[in-house]
């Protein structure tokens, strides 16, 4: 079965399920992921609009219209829908993950900081892994790499199995840690969120650690010229690098 098939598949079981037809954030959530799929961002957002008007103190749709605007590069509409979630719903940890790295992408590093601080603790193993990866992004971009070491150094791993789709985040945290070396992630594909972090994380090891500006730069190209993914933070990350 093709991408197409599956996507079709998708859109006659949610719009066959009962719960999903009525006017509330459920619909609006699933309609908006469905465009996201498909590849149509801007409806996405648009449909998390229309859910606000509805329900105007959803904190999960202010989340997913947040997380949709970031993958869109419109990081100050992306942070402002974020902070207002955290209102709504103060426990929601992909709020506050998603706003750590709003305030990342903005160059408030300070308010990033705290945001990916407090959502490692709230984050179940898999979900911790890329809180800790962008805090240890974070501190870099902001300049202190003595403390991204030390945070590095003391973080530890989750316990057991960690879901696959975490994989180019433990790739990443294990990178920083000294476990793995660049040079062996540096060709691996580039096709979800996670694995795009990891080469965010290879080209942020080159560039602010290693001081390897030929490195730094041919990972740079090969995140921003990842050809058929579909949008990443970590891609929108490397579009406000500087040319290595």
């Amino acid at each position: 079965m093709g991408p197409e098939e599956i996507l079709q598949k998708k859109h006659a079981r949610f719009t066959n399920l009962k719960h999903y037809r009525r006017d509330n954030e459920l619909h609006w959530l699933g309609n908006a992921r469905l465009h996201e799929e498909t590849g149509d961002l801007t409806e996405a957002v648009k449909l998390c609009s229309i859910g606000l008007t509805r329900n105007p103190f959803s904190g999960v749709l202010y989340t997913e219209r947040g997380r949709l605007s970031l993958l869109l590069g419109e990081f100050e509409e992306a942070a402002a829908d974020l902070v207002r979630a955290l209102v709504f719903d103060e426990g929601e940890w992909r709020a506050r993950f998603h706003c750590g790295i709003a305030h990342c992408l903005l160059g408030a590093y300070a308010q990033a900081e705290a945001c990916l601080t407090q959502s490692l603790e709230e984050a179940q193993p898999g979900a911790a892994l890329a809180s800790a990866c962008w805090l240890w992004l974070t501190l870099l971009k902001a300049g202190k790499a003595a403390a991204a070491e030390r945070f590095i150094a003391a973080y530890e791993m989750p316990a057991g199995a960690i879901p696959e789709i975490a994989h180019g985040w433990q790739k990443a945290v294990l990178l920083a840690k000294g476990r793995l070396r660049r040079e062996t992630l540096a060709a691996d594909p580039i096709g979800c969120e996670a694995s795009a972090a990891q080469a965010f994380a290879v080209y942020a090891h080159a560039r602010y650690l290693d001081r390897d500006e030929r490195a730094a730069a041919t990972a740079l190209a090969r995140l921003r010229g990842a050809g058929g993914a579909r949008p990443t933070l970590a891609g929108q990350a490397a579009r406000l690098e500087p040319q290595a």
